[in-house]
């Protein structure tokens, strides 16, 4: 009996120093794992918002070139958009991960759901002390409607907007 009752003690540790070392195991892999991810999102997200940037940068020198830039730059920004908007919201309402261009006052100028116009994020604390850096890489969090949302921002042009890449963390 005594025989039987110590294999089974030190089965019985031997089973647990397992579970816990099993358990410590994936907890750490995890976190690195979730550490790698969200540095591959931030280096993916930036590159898209430069690539806008680009679009952006561009768009703004051939209206120089034009000579008259005070009369076609309606025109200018208005196509402007359109090529944003053509580009990053083909998935419709439902995008989880989506670009956004906002003034530095919080005034909406492209957006997937709201007008253009619309200063309901301009409420937004978080956002709005974003929106007051020349950039951020991400790692920074606003709280809109009762969601958390991650945001890298870029100031693009002469300073008087801000293009944001809105993230959703799940």
């Amino acid at each position: 009996m005594k025989c039987n009752s110590l294999t089974i003690r030190l089965l019985s540790v031997i089973g647990l120093a397992f579970v816990v070392t099993t358990v410590s195991v994936l907890y750490m892999a995890g976190k690195q794992l979730s550490g790698i991810i969200d540095e591959s999102q931030n280096a993916l997200y930036q590159e898209k918002v430069e690539g806008m940037i680009g679009l952006l940068q561009r768009s703004n020198q051939r209206l120089e070139q034009t000579g008259m830039p005070e009369a076609y730059i309606k025109d200018f920004q208005g196509s402007s958009l359109k090529m944003l908007r053509d580009l990053h919201y083909r998935q419709g309402r439902g995008q989880r991960i989506y670009p956004f261009i906002l003034t530095t006052a919080g005034v909406v100028v492209m957006h997937p759901v709201l007008e253009k116009g619309d200063l309901s994020l301009a409420h937004s604390e978080g956002l709005m002390a974003s929106l007051q850096k020349k950039h951020s890489s991400g790692g920074e969090y606003y709280t809109y409607q009762g969601v958390e949302n991650g945001v890298g921002s870029r100031t693009f042009l002469n300073g008087t907007g801000l293009l944001v890449m809105r993230f959703l963390w799940i």
